[in-house]
This record gives structure tokens, sequence and C-alpha cells, in this order.
């Protein structure tokens, strides 16, 4: 049983980091095209 819960501890914590990280990661490659894009523009 203990071994159980730390499988579905880890498995929830993996949950937890790629529904953090996925749209942040997603976010600063928006923004970073956005300003490449601001910076070719001013040039």
């Amino acid at each position: 049983m203990a071994q159980f819960d730390m499988i579905s501890y880890i498995i929830g914590v993996l949950v937890m980091i790629f529904g953090v990280v996925l749209p942040l990661s997603f976010m600063i490659y928006k923004n970073k095209k956005v300003f490449s894009n601001i910076k070719t523009s001013k040039q």
C-alpha cells in the first residue's frame, strides 16, 4: 500500500509540474517570438 501511495504521489507531482511548466514554456516561447519581431521591426 505504501508503494502505491508513493507512485500516486509521484504521478500527481509530475502532473502538477507539466500543468505549470507547459503553459509557462508556451508563454515564454510566444513572448520570445513577439520580442524578436519587435527587434526586427525597429531595425
